[in-house]
């Protein structure tokens, strides 16, 4: 609450009492004008809800219509010098209660109705009588929290360089509605201003009351925009349960996988051992493996043979008629040479059992006994290894069709989702915007693109200025709506240039706004060519709050995903925006709420670049002030 409207204090009280029984008694001029810094700004009472907010910056003044014309006017304060708030074209993006800023030293920003993503917005907030904020429209507290509760997301925002009144037009490039088969009674109602207790803020929808053939064609909208949203409800619902069932095939096939892995590596070992076998069983029956033996017998058989020779010699050299000493010496040598035969032949022999050995079938029998033990062996695992690979077949099979389930079931979930959110859409305003700069046509509903498309501009390289058409109600009968026009361009005779210090003292409800130039609005409808189809198309959906903007600027770049057509004049100051700091993006929450895309505390919402994102909403807690 701002200093200058909070109430007097007991102990206030109490010393004003002890300072009027001294005679100490303020002066009338400066009792009139503490009491008039006191009291809440000086406003009428709107007779229906408000269709547009009108801002005018040399003025500090915004306004609030209503679809009557009725306007609830309070002073504000907007950028100042370096930070000012850029004149141009918004609609309400994101409301909040008690809000804090993450860019300034999170400063307090209590009732808050953010216009772009990087930080503008209106708000309640000190007004000294002049420019002092940066870059958002600060409000006085009794006019912030009286029309926080009545304002709607999407609602059109218009900031100004001066203020600037709608005036009532008409012209053929205003779209109309279909007709309904009935006319509608008209009864008005009283307007009740809505509460502000509710747990999200509501889009803008037309206000129908007084024509019942419409909103009987709006609550059908609404009908089947339910209907759709309960069967996407309804289609999410088995979604937990299918991605459980994945989740168990994907469980059931991972054991799969595991038991095949271990057979497969245990028939490894087994095919290994098999082949190990059946190399050593090979090399003992290979024929150069008797080779050795061979060798063996033929240098005993050899032997044999010198043995014998050399026997034979000893006892043939014996010289005739040798002495005594020299029959002794050719015995020794006969028996030395017997020796050796004898050796040899023994050998020989060894060497011919060798080779017989060798040659039998028992001297490979234990390699044919360990072939055969690992051939059982790996035979024996081929079994195992059969089954580990027939489960996990079947759970891929399982897991293919759960997958498949899924799939199929969040297809049908996207579609209804779909359904639902297009079937939400036709119940929210149109938003048409024609750039001469880029010469195409765009839609919006609901702060998301819908269409883009070339346009016909009749002379196209002069300037056509900026303004905002906005349909704001029906006329005598539901068939024909009523539209309201509101130019941007600078008030013809007025110079442009910061707040002076007389116009900075001089009271926002003093002047009233001037009103827009009806001849000049419809001339720049006169060179628009909206193509039939386009007509055909939007037409439906044209329901009171639906806008046309025609203007030189392209939309600005702080048109995305989520809002409304953002259009900055060029020839005004733009340091509010251009200023800014620039912090991490920040999740935001969409137009509409999507109760079926959504769980309680899950939000689907698109950051300051449009970037979709799902987050997870935490309450503040208590004492986080402390």
């Amino acid at each position: 609450m701002n200093r200058q409207y909070r109430p007097l204090t007991v102990l206030n009280l109490a010393a004003a009492l002890v300072f009027t029984a001294a005679g100490g008694a303020l002066a009338p001029a400066h009792a009139q004008k503490r009491q008039a810094q006191s009291l809440p700004p000086d406003h009428e009472r709107l007779q229906s809800a408000p269709v547009m907010a009108i801002v005018g910056v040399k003025d500090q003044r915004i306004s609030l219509y209503d679809a009557q014309g009725n306007v609830m006017r309070s002073k504000v304060s907007s950028g100042s010098t370096g930070y000012e708030t850029p004149p141009g074209t918004y609609s309400i993006l994101q409301k909040n209660k008690e809000h804090y800023s993450n860019l300034y030293d999170d400063a307090a920003m209590p009732f808050m109705q953010r216009l772009t993503w990087s930080g503008v917005a209106l708000h309640e907030g000190v007004l000294p009588g002049y420019p002092a904020s940066h870059g958002c429209v600060r409000m006085p507290n009794g006019y912030a929290e009286q029309i926080f509760p009545i304002t709607k997301i999407g609602m059109r925002v218009i900031i100004a360089r001066d203020s600037v009144a709608p005036v009532e037009v008409e012209h053929p490039v205003l779209l109309k509605q279909p007709a309904v088969l009935a006319q509608a009674v008209v009864t008005r109602t009283a307007y009740e201003e809505p509460s502000d207790d509710d747990a999200y803020p509501k889009p803008f929808l037309a206000d129908l009351r007084n024509w019942p053939e419409r909103q009987t064609e709006l609550d059908a909208l609404l009908a089947a925009a339910a209907e759709k949203a309960s069967e996407a409800e309804m289609r999410k619902a088995p979604i937990e349960g299918l991605k459980s069932d994945v989740a168990g095939a994907m469980k059931m096939r991972a054991a799969a996988a595991k038991s095949l892995r271990h057979a497969e590596q245990a028939r490894r070992v087994a095919d290994d051992k098999v082949a190990t076998a059946n190399r050593a069983l090979e090399y003992a029956k290979a024929p150069d493996r008797l080779k050795p033996w061979e060798a063996a017998k033929a240098k005993a058989d050899a032997a044999v043979l010198t043995a014998t020779e050399r026997l034979n010699s000893a006892e043939r050299d014996v010289p005739v008629g040798a002495n005594e000493r020299q029959l002794e010496r050719a015995e020794r040598a006969a028996r030395a040479a017997e020796r050796n035969l004898r050796s040899a032949v023994a050998n020989a022999a060894r060497a011919d059992r060798d080779l017989a050995s060798a040659k039998l079938p028992a001297r490979y029998k234990k390699q044919e006994d360990a072939l055969a033990k690992a051939t059982a062996a790996a035979a024996a695992l081929m079994p195992k290894f059969n089954e580990a690979n027939e489960r996990l077949k079947a759970a891929d099979a399982e897991l293919k069709d759960a997958n498949d389930d899924l799939a199929k079931a969040t297809a049908a979930m996207d579609a209804a989702i779909a359904e639902a959110t297009d079937a939400k859409r036709k119940t929210l305003p149109i938003s048409l915007f024609i750039s001469r700069k880029t010469q195409r046509l765009y839609l919006r509903q609901g702060h998301e693109p819908i269409l883009d498309i070339p346009v016909a501009i009749a002379d196209p390289e002069m300037p056509i200025g900026t303004h905002v058409y906005t349909a704001v109600d029906y006329k005598d009968t539901p068939n024909e709506l009523r539209w309201t026009a509101v130019s941007l361009d600078r008030r013809p005779g007025r110079e442009v240039a910061e707040l002076s210090s007389k116009s900075r003292q001089r009271d926002a409800g003093a002047a009233e706004p001037y009103v827009t130039d009806q001849a000049r609005a419809l001339s720049a409808l006169d060179r628009i060519t909206i193509p039939p189809e386009i007509i055909a198309r939007v037409s439906p959906a044209m329901w009171p709050g639906s806008s046309l903007i025609v203007s030189d600027e392209p939309a600005h770049k702080e048109t995305n995903q989520a809002t409304d057509f953002i259009v900055i004049m060029s020839g005004e100051p733009q340091g509010g925006i251009k200023r800014r700091p620039k912090p991490a993006p920040q999740p935001l929450r969409r137009y509409y709420d999507d109760p079926w895309m959504d769980g309680p505390n899950d939000r689907i919402a698109y950051d300051r670049y449009g970037r979709k994102v799902r987050i997870i909403q935490q309450k503040k807690p208590l004492f986080s002030w402390w």
